[in-house]
C-alpha cells in the first residue's frame, strides 16, 4: 500500500519523495482530483494553486472527480486506469459522508492493491485513518452533515492531525491524550510516506507523534549545511536538499570575504549520517579559517568540525560544553557554538 499524506499538498520539500514513492514519470500518470472537501469551503483557491503545482510537477492527465456526484456504479469508472487518487482538503466531515455515499472505499482497496498512489491533503489525510476525531481539535471543522459515526477508511492505524504549529500545540497534546491509538501531528512542511507496511514522517522539522511514537517516529538527521563553508562540495551530491535560502553577509557572520550564504536544509538517512559527517568533516573549508557543519534527530546530534566530529547524546549537557568548547579554541565565535540550544534534558536516547 503507498499513501502519501500531507497538510497542504505536494510542496518543494517533499517532492522528490514522492516522484520516488510515485515510480513513474508524472507525465505518464492518470492523477484523479478529488475536490469534494472543497464544496462547502468559502475560499476555494486553494484548490486552484494545488492543480497548478500538479501542473509544474509534469502531471497533464488530471480528471476532476467529485464524490458528491457519483454512486457506488459510477465511480469506479472514474478511477479507471488512475495512478494516484489525490484527495483535496476542506471539510472533512463533509468528504466523509460523500466517501461513504459513494462507495469509494470499495473501489479504494482494488486501486491499492494494484500499487496506486492515495495522496491526501488535510482532510483527504484525515480520513485514511481509523477514524476523524482529529478534524474536531485545534481549528475544528464545522460537522454541517450531521454525522455521528465518526469511522473513516481505517488505511492507517494512527490518526493524522495536520496544520500543526506552536499555536496548536496544547489543544493538540490535550486531544491526542484523551484516545488510546497512535497520532501524527504533521507540519505544513512535512508529509507520512507509507510503503510496504512501513510509515515514516518526511520534511524538516521535528517530527511529533502521540501514543506509541516509537512505532512511527523517523530517525533521519536533519541540519543545515553552508555551501560556502565547503572546500569540495562532492559530498552534497549524497545528501538529500530539502530546501535552500541565501543570507546575505553581514557583520555578524565574520566571513568578509563572503558576499552570501547559501544555506541548505538537508536530510541524511541514520544509517548513511556517520559517514556522511565524517565527508563533510574533510571537506570543509579549511583556508579561511574554521567552520563546522551539524544535523540532529530527536535523540543525537553530529558536531562537525574539520578535525573532529562529535557524536552527542542529546540527553547530555557536558558532551555539548565539550563540543562548544572545541569550536571557541578553533576561533569559531562564541555566539555560534552556542549548542545550549538542542539540550533536551530527561530525553534517554535509544
Amino acid at each position: 500500500m503507498k499513501l502519501f499524506l500531507t497538510s497542504i499538498g505536494i510542496i518543494p520539500e517533499i517532492e522528490s519523495e514522492f516522484i520516488k514513492l510515485l515510480g513513474k514519470a508524472p507525465q505518464d500518470t492518470k492523477l484523479v482530483f478529488i475536490s469534494t472537501a472543497s464544496n462547502i469551503e468559502p475560499d476555494t483557491s486553494y484548490v486552484k494553486e494545488d492543480k497548478e503545482n500538479l501542473a509544474r510537477l509534469g502531471f497533464t492527465n488530471i480528471p476532476e472527480v467529485d464524490l458528491a456526484k457519483e454512486t457506488i456504479s459510477s465511480l469506479p469508472e472514474k478511477l479507471k486506469d488512475a495512478g494516484i487518487i489525490f484527495v483535496e482538503g476542506g471539510n472533512t466531515f463533509y468528504l466523509l459522508k460523500h466517501v461513504r455515499e459513494s462507495g469509494f472505499a470499495l473501489a479504494l482497496r482494488p486501486f491499492l492493491e494494484r500499487g496506486g498512489v492515495y495522496v491526501g491533503v488535510s482532510a483527504g489525510s484525515i480520513i485514511a485513518g481509523p477514524n476523524i476525531e482529529s478534524a474536531g481539535w485545534k481549528y475544528a471543522d464545522i460537522n454541517t452533515v450531521d454525522l455521528t459515526d465518526l469511522a473513516a477508511l481505517a488505511l492507517v492505524p494512527f490518526a493524522v492531525t495536520p496544520h500543526y504549529c506552536p499555536q496548536v500545540a496544547q489543544a493538540v497534546t490535550e486531544s491526542a491524550a484523551k484516545v488510546g491509538y497512535p497520532v501524527i501531528a504533521l507540519t505544513d512542511r512535512q508529509a507520512i510516506l507509507v510503503n510496504e507496511g512501513k510509515a515514516q514522517i518526511i520534511g524538516p522539522g521535528e517530527k511529533i507523534t502521540f501514543n506509541s511514537p516509537e512505532i512511527w517516529r523517523s530517525k533521519e538527521y536533519e541540519g543545515v549545511i553552508i555551501e560556502e563553508s565547503l572546500a569540495d562540495n562532492e559530498v552534497m551530491k549524497k545528501i538529500r536538499i530539502v530546501s535552500t535560502k541565501i543570507e546575505k553577509v553581514t557583520a555578524n557572520h565574520q566571513t568578509p570575504w563572503l558576499p552570501q550564504w547559501t544555506l541548505h536544509t538537508v536530510l541524511i538517512n541514520e544509517n548513511e549520517a556517520p559517514d556522511i559527517a565524517a565527508q563533510i568533516s574533510k571537506s570543509l573549508d579549511k583556508a579561511h579559517g574554521e567552520w563546522y557543519a551539524d544535523f540532529k534527530n530527536e535523540t543525537h546530534h553530529y558536531i562537525i568540525f574539520s578535525d573532529k566530529v562529535f557524536f552527542i547524546d542529546r540527553a547530555d549537557r557536558s558532551q555539548y560544553d565539550q563540543a562548544k568548547a572545541h569550536g571557541i579554541a578553533l576561533g569559531i565565535p562564541e555566539h555560534q557554538v552556542d549548542f545550549d540550544i538542542f539540550y533536551i534534558p530527561n530525553k534517554k536516547a535509544n
